[in-house]
């Protein structure tokens, strides 16, 4: 049976990757004091905690507890492989 229906609201979901779907973690190039994050559409929100810690590691200008080499903003400068 067809059931009639009226459309309240219709939300479109952005996704926001990076090219190589990982995340950004790291601080803007000439100032440490900014922290960038992103690219974390469709399962960043897993690494949640992770990247708090290391993002609040990043802004009081400690070490982070975890390797972010392969999250920094650099990697964009490399020729593909």
């Amino acid at each position: 049976a067809h059931v009639s229906h009226t459309e309240r609201e219709v939300v479109r979901c952005l996704y926001t990757t990076t090219p190589d779907t990982d995340f950004v973690v790291d601080c803007v190039p000439g100032h440490s004091n900014i922290v960038l994050l992103g690219g974390f559409s469709g399962h960043g929100f897993k690494f949640g905690p992770a990247i708090g810690e290391a993002a609040a590691d990043l802004v009081l200008g400690a070490s982070p507890q975890v390797p972010l080499q392969r999250f920094a903003l650099d990697r964009f400068n490399e020729a593909p492989q």
